[in-house]
């Protein structure tokens, strides 16, 4: 009975573990990648089971980390988006996730008698809302850790790696088969569980809280540039509004000159004088991109700051008026792109310093290209920006993300190159 019992804990537990690293990952098991993972997986469970009939169980549970766990963790690495440490980072919250299955099956267990039909119910019961909770709640924020941030995932490892070590190291999992055990086990278990969970809280927490600042800080941007935009406008009223004053002061004088040519029907000299006029009214008119108000405000501003800086701007917009992407949001991404490319433009030394913006609709879909040329060395890790002190490029992968599209970043013969797609 401890045998069968085993067999179906091990299988169980192993497609669980597998369910929660899939849906970290994203997987999708039309694709080539996740195929593989479930031939793979299966695999594994026929492989446990085989060493289990071979070993016994005292024997098999000393080495379930290598031929379970383990197994499962180079498997998840061979197609896994993510590299080394997050890889790891995404396999441990999937072990972390057994650990309420387990606490109430052999619970249920205790009340309602020791049999696999008692535990397979709790099994059941237990797997689908917390999948559900693992896939709605707190894989969002995870995820965007893991595509954004690169640094201090040892420490976001630690805690759930402690809490298997040690409920590894104190039962060998003898609880699996043996509610004695986990009778003596149980309450130190249940206190790793909650401490490990709690620890997944704070981190969706900081996810949190680095969203709300991002986009507090796009906002922020929006607002700002419409100032600019706003000042540079007034400003431009006020020249007007002088420029108008010395027109109408002068009217009088002009009107006497036409005058006094009408009056010798000097036909030829009036026009002249009035075509003079016309060319001496200076009314330039506000350079507009495109239809955009929005981009033409964040173009017209970023334009004056690259002049500034000893950088041109090569600017090719096609957007309309409307667009479904909020004004916050497309001027973060705009905003701390071009941010990005004047800065580095202005410090490539003797080399053209040029920034290149293209946008344009293709499919419903919003294009943008910014290019521009640097110095020194840019690494790009998982598709972003690595070592990055500021927040630009976090905040573009942030506002791409939460609309579905695509971002990518690359750096090639000292040119950097932001493509997105919305």
């Amino acid at each position: 009975m401890h045998s069968f019992e085993m067999q179906f804990n091990t299988c169980l537990l192993l497609v669980y573990i597998a369910s929660g690293i899939m849906i970290l990952e994203g997987f999708d098991l039309r694709k080539r990648g996740s195929r593989l993972f479930a031939a793979l997986l299966a695999a594994g469970v026929v492989a446990n089971v085989l060493a289990l009939r071979a070993f016994g169980i005292e024997r098999y549970l000393r080495v379930y980390p290598v031929v379970s766990l383990l197994f499962l963790l180079a498997t998840s690495m061979l197609i896994s988006r993510y590299r080394g440490i997050k890889t790891v980072f995404v396999f441990l919250t999937a072990v972390i996730w057994v650990s309420p299955l387990l606490l109430g099956a052999h619970a249920a267990a205790l009340v309602l008698g020791n049999n696999y039909l008692v535990k397979l119910v709790s099994y059941v019961a237990l797997s689908v809302p917390m999948l559900l909770l693992l896939k709605l709640y707190f894989r969002p924020p995870l995820l965007y850790l893991l595509d954004n941030y690169h640094r201090g995932w040892a420490l976001f490892c630690a805690v759930p790696f402690l809490c298997a070590f040690v409920s590894y190291y104190q039962t060998r999992y003898r609880f699996l088969y043996d509610l004695e055990t986990f009778r003596e086990t149980g309450i130190w278990q249940l206190s790793l569980s909650v401490l490990s969970f709690l620890t997944y809280l704070l981190i969706v927490e900081y996810a949190r809280q680095i969203r709300e600042r991002l986009e507090a800080k796009g906002v922020s941007q929006l607002l700002q540039t419409q100032l600019q935009g706003a000042l540079q406008h007034m400003e431009s009223l006020k020249h007007s509004e002088r420029q108008a004053a010395v027109y109408v002061h002068d009217l009088r004088h002009h009107l006497r000159y036409i005058h006094s040519l009408a009056a010798e029907k000097n036909c030829d000299g009036i026009t002249a004088y009035v075509a003079g006029i016309e060319r001496s009214i200076d009314q330039p008119a506000a350079h507009a991109f495109c239809k955009n108000e929005t981009v033409n405000l964040i173009l017209s501003s970023f334009r004056a700051q690259a002049e500034r800086r000893g950088v041109s701007m090569d600017i090719r917009a096609d957007i309309p008026e409307k667009l479904d992407i909020p004004d916050a949001d497309l001027c973060v991404i705009i905003s701390n792109a071009l941010e990005n490319a004047i800065e580095a433009a202005s410090a490539v030394g003797d080399r053209e310093r040029v920034v290149r913006f293209s946008c344009h609709m293709k499919n419903s879909q919003l294009l943008l290209e910014i290019a521009n040329p640097f110095e020194g060395e840019v690494k790009i890790e998982d598709g972003a920006v690595a070592d990055e002190d500021g927040l630009g490029t976090k905040s573009i992968a942030l506002i791409v993300e939460k609309h579905a599209g695509l971002c990518s970043f690359e750096a090639k013969n000292g040119e950097f190159a932001l493509r997105v797609i919305l």
